[in-house]
Order: structure tokens, then C-alpha cells, then sequence
């Protein structure tokens, strides 16, 4: 039916206005794009747009919970999980939306995406630390966890210019090494 808002039209020209903003913000900064580009690359109207979004920062609010849906389940702590499994999972939905995920680690801002995507699995974390490191002080636990946090995402990022040829399988295994903390003897 015309007009109601999960139908396969409506579902289509929204997943077109989507992969739109995406094309367009491989070439210029999301704070730059203008509805006219989208509707020009989605080969859509701006009454249609509106339809569905009032700004880009709209649109791109919609990937980004496109992306949570996606990463939470996927992301969810299983019972018999190590952290390098979890870390395979993250790596794989990350490589899956590099241009938005690109966007998201680059955000000066807390983005809920990523902020959803460690508080999943902070408590195995912390967990794991305290076992590795021999950490039993909870405050010192949370600094290691803003240390892997902060240096994943810099791993992630710089993973996603694109520049070398690492797998997701290594970069999940550099992010989860907790030996790189550890002195050599």
C-alpha cells in the first residue's frame, strides 16, 4: 500500500537515500552535505527526503541505528566467550560498514554506536584484566578499560583509511593481544 511506512517502496527509497549520503561522504565531511546532493545521488526529490528525514545529520542518525541493530546482537557477550572472539565479531561488523563506521570512530563527539558496542562487553573485560594483569583495584580496572577503548579505536580507524593490507582477522587480534600490556620476562 502507498504511503504506509514499511512497505517495499518506502523501504527502498529510504536504503537509497541511505547509500546516497554514504557515496557522498567518501568525498566531503557529513557537517558539508546538503539535501540537494542526497536527492541528486539517491535520483530522488527533496519532497521525498522530507518525506522520510529533515536534515543529513537525520539521515545519518538512521545508519547509525542501522548499525546498532546490526552490532548489538552480534556483539552480545555468550557465556563460553574469550575476548578474541567478541573482537572478531566487532571487527567483522566494522569491516561490513567501513564508510559509516569511518564517520562514527572519526565523531569528535560520544557516539552511542560505539558507546553501546563497549558496554556490552565491559564487564568481560574487566574481568579479563583483572585475571591477566593481576588487577584487583576496580578504579585501576576501568583505566585499562579506557586504554583498550581509546587504543581500539585508534586501531579501527586507522584500519579503515585503508592504507595497508591487515585482515580483519589480524586487526582483531592486535586489538584483543593482551600481550602487548605485558613486560617480557
Amino acid at each position: 500500500m502507498v504511503g504506509t511506512k514499511n512497505n517495499r517502496r518506502t523501504k527502498y527509497t529510504i536504503q537509497l537515500l541511505k547509500n546516497a549520503l554514504l557515496t557522498i561522504l567518501t568525498r566531503e565531511p557529513l557537517a558539508k552535505v546538503t539535501i540537494t546532493e542526497i536527492c541528486r545521488e539517491a535520483n530522488v526529490n527533496r519532497g521525498t527526503f522530507y518525506l522520510h528525514f529533515e536534515s543529513p545529520g537525520d539521515l545519518f542518525e538512521a545508519i547509525e541505528k542501522d548499525i546498532s541493530n546490526q552490532v548489538i546482537p552480534l556483539l552480545k557477550v555468550r557465556p563460553r566467550d574469550d575476548l578474541y572472539e567478541w573482537g572478531r565479531r566487532l571487527v567483522s561488523v566494522i569491516e561490513d560498514n567501513q564508510i559509516a563506521m569511518k564517520i562514527i570512530l572519526d565523531a569528535k563527539r560520544e557516539d552511542r554506536v560505539i558507546q553501546q558496542i563497549f558496554d556490552e562487553a565491559h564487564e568481560l573485560f574487566l574481568k579479563d584484566f583483572a585475571e591477566q594483569f593481576d588487577v584487583t583495584n576496580q578504579t585501576v580496572q576501568e583505566y585499562y578499560f579506557t586504554y583498550f577503548v581509546n587504543g581500539s579505536i585508534g586501531i579501527l580507524k586507522k584500519w579503515l583509511e585503508g592504507n595497508d593490507e591487515i585482515t580483519a582477522d589480524e586487526i582483531a587480534r592486535i586489538i584483543i593481544n593482551p600481550n602487548l600490556l605485558q613486560p617480557k620476562a
